[in-house]
C-alpha cells in the first residue's frame, strides 16, 4: 500500500493537482478545491497560512 499525499493547503483531501510556484523544485501540491481557490485568490485563511509556511508568503499566487 502506498501512502497518500495530502493537499498542502487544507491538509485534509488527497493531493491531485501540482501547480507551479516561484520555486520550480517545490510546486504547490493541492486538491482540486484548493487549486481552484488558489487560482481565484480565494484561499481560506488557514489554507493560505499552510501554503505560506511551506512556500513563503512572497510566492506567486500568495499575495496578502
Amino acid at each position: 500500500m502506498g501512502t497518500t499525499t495530502l493537499c498542502e493547503a487544507c491538509q485534509k483531501n488527497e493531493m491531485n493537482v501540482v501547480e507551479s510556484s516561484d520555486e520550480p523544485k517545490q510546486p504547490y501540491q493541492l486538491c482540486y478545491q484548493c487549486h481552484e481557490r488558489l487560482l481565484s485568490y480565494s484561499l481560506r485563511p488557514i489554507e493560505w497560512y499552510n501554503l505560506a509556511v511551506l512556500h513563503s508568503p512572497k510566492q506567486f499566487l500568495l499575495p496578502r
